[in-house]
């Protein structure tokens, strides 16, 4: 699984870094044997001594994952065949993604100890001869939400204890076994009607999808297909709420992922509760929330306070690492490694901390980009990138999506998506968008941008209005295609969790949807897409619902 049993079939031309790493090996091949200085010098740096090295082969090429391994052990390093409690590193390609690395492995969740680390630090290291830094080539798990079926279900008699899912401390580090339960393949419902995750990823073999492109399922208990609740009317238990997310909020940030997990769990069950939890009962009841769990939900209800949340928000560690992870650009990992490093406050982190230049502007814009914005600070953003762009051409059409367009009363950032009609006009928008924001002083920092290998193009910035007293503010700004333009307004209005649900019912069916399309007629084995499929005609987001079978739902409904 982990090993490279796979050909790339994907023949990219090689990147700068590759080209270093066959450079490296085309020179060793030239020189002696070990005779020279050079060679005794590089045979006593031993750098990679004790680390057990895994490399998941999915997207880097062969000849690049030969010379890996092969350094890895010249330099000390013991190469792992396969992830044991005993693997210390994972090298992944600079693309992968966490959910697909699980489901390469078969994890159910993250387990503690190990580095999952992109490929360039390796060459970096082999290059420079020492153990570098990893901290800024890490994937960071702050966003990764493990795909559960069942936390995902609408369907309350369902419920997901830890024993369900086999863990406990002992098996942590084993996540190549089977966790979830054995499903009952005999009958097709047992394999889909708890599913709002990967469907049948369990399955060895290859599963092509039904003549007509896609398999019918039953669609009521998953997550999408039910709007949200609605949100002008007062929220019960928003009290316990709040207090179960600041309890998941520390335990991502101290990397106990798997306690993290349990509370979003209890959270989600607790925004679909539409009633009032009077009765201890009625705690030990919600979906997916065990005898433990129902404790705290009860002591909050009974006396506002969560005991071991104040004992556990109180310590140094957790204030400051809480704070360091509000910087943007900073996820849960560099901010334990800060904390590791005795920085302490955000000023000693300007002064002496090695940060990028990302982190150098979330650092310095740490109290505008923490507060959320008002709705119409955020409607005035929109307008100002839709004015920019209509001077480019008047038949451009800029919209916002996320939070905003969902009807939230404030937001945390701003996404903008821009188009044309005609299906061509957009092209070449992008950069000429970039700077007339640019000239006018709106876009004020530079984060990321994505000009290239996709028919998207994708700014990551922050801007400020033209205004006395604004602020500085996220701003995301999209271009696409128009024929991709319903699949990007339900991938960048929905919340993570409709999204993740979408997603999920989309591969149930033998479909596939993103932000760029949805397709039909595709094949996965062991989780991994064999057959990309084709792309249905989706010229609205509701054609987008019909085809995955679910009911329309108003962006106001995909709150969830």
């Amino acid at each position: 699984m982990a090993s490279r049993n796979m050909p790339s079939t994907n023949k990219r031309k090689r990147g700068k870094n590759e080209d270093l790493d066959a450079e490296k090996c085309k020179k060793s091949k030239l020189e002696p044997g070990g005779n020279s200085a050079k060679s005794t010098a590089e045979n006593n740096n031993r750098f990679l001594n004790g680390l057990h090295i895994l490399i998941i082969s999915a997207g880097i090429q062969k000849f690049r994952f030969d010379i890996f391994k092969k350094q890895i052990i010249k330099y000390g390093g013991i190469y792992m065949e396969k992830f044991t409690d005993e693997t210390s590193h994972i090298i992944v390609d600079e693309k992968m993604e966490l959910d697909r690395l699980c489901r390469i492995l078969k994890w159910d969740s993250i387990p503690t100890g190990v580095k999952i680390i992109k490929s360039l630090w390796l060459s970096g290291c082999l290059k420079d001869n020492n153990l570098n830094s990893s901290a800024n080539f890490e994937l960071d798990n702050q966003e990764f939400r493990v795909q559960s079926v069942k936390n995902d279900l609408l369907n309350d008699n369902v419920k997901v204890e830890p024993s369900t899912s086999n863990y406990s401390p002992k098996n942590e580090h084993s996540p190549t076994k089977d966790h979830s339960p054995k499903k009952d393949h005999s009958s097709k419902k047992a394999a889909y009607s708890d599913a709002d995750s990967d469907y049948d990823e369990a399955n060895d073999r290859a599963l092509p999808a039904s003549p007509k492109g896609h398999k019918h399922i039953p669609t009521e208990k998953w997550v999408c297909s039910a709007a949200s609740s609605d949100k002008k009317k007062e929220i019960p238990n928003k009290n316990v709420i709040a207090k179960l997310e600041e309890m998941a909020k520390n335990y991502k940030n101290s990397a106990d992922k798997w306690r993290s997990f349990g509370y979003q769990k209890a959270i989600a069950a607790l925004k679909t509760y539409n009633k009032e939890i009077t009765t201890y009962e009625d705690a030990v009841a919600l979906r997916g929330v065990g005898k433990k769990l129902a404790d705290k939900i009860w002591e909050i209800i009974q006396t506002g306070e969560l005991r071991k949340l104040n004992e556990i928000s109180s310590t140094d560690e957790a204030k400051t690492t809480n704070m360091f992870s509000d910087i943007w650009g900073v996820g849960a990992t560099t901010a334990r490694l800060w904390y590791t490093q005795g920085h302490r406050t955000l000023a000693n982190l300007e002064k002496n901390a090695n940060l990028n230049r990302q982190q150098k502007v979330g650092l310095r814009l740490y109290d505008d980009l923490k507060e959320r914005m008002t709705r119409e600070e955020a409607g005035k953003i929109e307008q100002y990138v839709k004015e920019t762009a209509q001077k480019i051409n008047p038949g451009l059409i800029a919209m916002a999506c996320g939070s905003y367009r969902r009807g939230k009363q404030t937001c945390g950032d701003v996404d903008v998506l821009v188009t044309h009609p005609d299906g061509k006009s957009h092209k070449g928008v992008f950069q000429k968008l970039l700077h007339g924001l640019h000239e006018t002083g709106f876009l004020t920092d530079d984060l990321v941008t994505q000009d290239d290998h996709s028919t998207q193009q994708k700014y990551l910035g922050v801007c400020k209005l033209p205004e006395e007293g604004s602020q500085h503010r996220r701003l995301d700004i999209i271009v696409v295609p128009h024929n991709e333009l319903a699949c990007a307004l339900m991938y960048f209005t929905g919340s993570a969790h409709f999204n993740r649900s979408c997603r999920n019912l989309a591969i149930a069916k033998g479909m596939s949807l993103s932000e760029h399309s949805l397709n039909t007629g595709v094949i996965r084995s062991h989780g991994e897409k064999i057959n990309k499929g084709t792309p249905l005609p989706t010229p609205t987001e509701e054609s987008v619902f019909e085809l995955l079978g679910i009911p329309y739902r108003s962006p106001q409904e995909r709150d969830h």
